[in-house]
Parts: C-alpha cells; sequence; structure tokens
C-alpha cells in the first residue's frame, strides 16, 4: 500500500517516467528513493505520519535553512498528509563517504563549524517557534539512560523511586548551569549528516540533513554533536582547533561558562545514545549500531570528569559500579521481556 501511494505520489509530480533507486535506510522510519531522469535527478523522501517524525518540522526548517544562507535541500512538491517530498539531490558525496576514502578532514569540520556560527547567529526565535531544549526536556531525554541502558547492567528495569533519584540529580544539573543564550540546535549535527557541495560559496559548501528535530537550546550541544560523534573518532588536535574556532568566532560567550555547557551538553548526548543503542537492539532488533557502544561509553565517562557532573558520576559510581569495566552479556531475549513486557 505504501508503495502504490508513493507511486502516485511520484506521478503526481510529473515523475511517473523516472528510475526509482532505493537509498540505504538508517535507524529512523524515514526511507529516502533517487529519482533520475536524463540529468536530472531528484530525490524522494519518505516520512511516514509518525510521533518520532516531524514532516511539517523538516518543511519549516528547510525552508529556514536557506533563507539564512545555508544548503538545505529545495522542496519541490509535498504531500503532507502522507509524508511525501520531492527534494533536491545533493548527490553522493557525503561527509562520511569521503572522511572514510581519505579526504582532508579539515576543510570539512571547519566548513561545518562555520555554517553553526551562521546558523546560531542568524536565526530569530521570534520568527521561528520551535520548542525549547530545557531543563525539563533534557531530564526527559536522558532518561532513556535510566531507563534503558541501566537495566541491562541490572537485570531489570528501574524502580520509580530509582528513575526520580535519577532525574533529579541530572535536573539539579542542568539547572546549576551558567545562563547562555538559546540558540537554534540541529541537534543531529554531525558528518552523517553533511554533504560536501564544493561547487557552492563559503558554508553553502556544507549541505545539511535531518534536522527535523530542530529545537532552542544551549549553544554547546551542536558542538558536542560534531566534535564527539558517536560513529567515528576525531584526530584530537582538530577537535580541540575547531572548539577554539567556535568560540573566538563567538566572543560575547564566556569561556568558563561555555566549558560547562559543554559538558553537560556531552554528559547528555552520550548518556542518551547509550540509551537509544539498547532501545534499537532490544525494541526494533537492530544489534548493529551495539558496534559504537565503546567509543560513546568513552564519551560519556569523559563527560562525567567535569565538576559539573559530579552529581551523576557519584550516582554512577554507587548504582553502576562496574561501568566500562564489565559489559555484561545478555540475551536480547531476555532483555525484551524484561524491559517490554
Amino acid at each position: 500500500m505504501r508503495k502504490e501511494d508513493r507511486n502516485r505520489f511520484i506521478a503526481a509530480c510529473g515523475w511517473g517516467d523516472a528510475e526509482v533507486t532505493s537509498l540505504p535506510a538508517d535507524a529512523s522510519r524515514r526511507r529516502y528513493f533517487r529519482l533520475q531522469r536524463e540529468n536530472e535527478p531528484r530525490l524522494l523522501m519518505d516520512m511516514p505520519r509518525h510521533p518520532e517524525e516531524k514532516f511539517d518540522a523538516y518543511l519549516l526548517i528547510a525552508a529556514h535553512l536557506r533563507a539564512i544562507g545555508l544548503s538545505a535541500p529545495e522542496v519541490f512538491a509535498a504531500d503532507a498528509a502522507q509524508g511525501f517530498a520531492l527534494i533536491e539531490d545533493f548527490g553522493d558525496d557525503t561527509y562520511t563517504r569521503l572522511l572514510n576514502t581519505g579526504h582532508d578532514a579539515a576543510p570539512l569540520y571547519q566548513t561545518a563549524i562555520a555554517a553553526m556560527v551562521q546558523l546560531q547567529q542568524e536565526s530569530d526565535g521570534s520568527a521561528l517557534a520551535l520548542p525549547s531544549y530545557d531543563a525539563e526536556a533534557m531530564t526527559d531525554e536522558i532518561s532513556w539512560f535510566i531507563d534503558w541502558y541501566a537495566p541491562v547492567y541490572w537485570g531489570r528495569v528501574a524502580s520509580a523511586a530509582e528513575r526520580g533519584e535519577f532525574q533529579g540529580i541530572v535536573r539539579g544539573i542542568f539547572d546549576a548551569l551558567p545562563p547562555l543564550k538559546p540558540v537554534l540546535l540541529l541537534r543531529d549535527f554531525h558528518v552523517d549528516n553533511f554533504m560536501w557541495l564544493p561547487d557552492r560559496p563559503g558554508v553553502k559548501a556544507c549541505g545539511v540533513l535531518d534536522f527535523q528535530d530542530a529545537k532552542w537550546g544551549s549553544p554547546a550541544y551542536d558542538l558536542v554533536s560534531i566534535l564527539e560523534d558517536a560513529r567515528r573518532d576525531i584526530d584530537p588536535a582538530l577537535a580541540e582547533k575547531l572548539y577554539d574556532r567556535y568560540l573566538r568566532s563567538q566572543p560575547y560567550i564566556d569561556k568558563k561558562d561555555f566549558a560547562a555547557h559543554y559538558a553537560a551538553m556531552a554528559m547528555l548526548r552520550h548518556a542518551r545514545v547509550l540509551g537509544f543503542l539498547i532501545r534499537v537492539w532490544v525494541r526494533d532488533n537492530k544489534p548493529r549500531y551495539l558496534e559504537f557502544h565503546p567509543r560513546v561509553l568513552r564519551q560519556f565517562q569523559n563527560a562525567l570528569a567535569h565538576p559539573i557532573a559530579q552529581p551523576l558520576r557519584d550516582w554512577c559510581a554507587q548504582r553502576l559500579p562496574d561501568l566500562g569495566e564489565n559489559w555484561p552479556e545478555k540475551d536480547v531475549l531476555e532483555l525484551r521481556k524484561v524491559m517490554i513486557a
């Protein structure tokens, strides 16, 4: 049925005669198809209507990014009711593919950081109504750690009291952060979502994808996303230069305050990803993402070393004393019984 609806949308857009090729899927419910007709490619985005997918937000943010001078795919046609869109095809030069084939990392990352700065400086909250990634929202998302990751060690779900204790600790950390002006966050700002467009000038050379989860929040969050990627390591010297490059472009931000935000956002993001890795394994039967576990756990532990994160570091020492030392071997069928009964 979905395929028939997809074909009808393609035909209604005037692309019924195009050759259609399915592109590799990721962890989301979205799918992409390349439509090829002579030398005029397009992409079909298939984003089923679901609470975890945000079709309307995708259209809104895509238009905003293009309006402020960034490269987001142009949307040529859309069916919001069904979740189909005919969009611009940026080609095959993803940052990930280029990095994997030996491309110089520095210009790719530098362009992405410049795009981030432009995103944060040019976006106006009064003109773009999006949710706030505030302490309450961050506490809710980091709870994936207590809901999915900790139970792997415990062999049981967290009790209401344990969950409340965990949430109280992390909420206290977020509430204690020094105030920084909220900026627009794309929240999945990492190399898997960038395309290299060298024929475009300046920041437009970095094509941006997967931005429908955008919110207003800490300026450190997207920087953590790109410099501490779950999927790949970045040379520490380059990461330090990019961090400094970002701060030089934002002279109004206090460096000490930003460092606290950076550690807290790293703590948040890595704890959430650890929960995500277990969730897609246990709930969605996608164990391949567990290959990222050692890297993300190391990143999480590094974030806990900052003084701002000490309350969570102490909690982990007490409640998860084997964290990082003895990754428990678990039967996924037994975990399903425990965690999604």
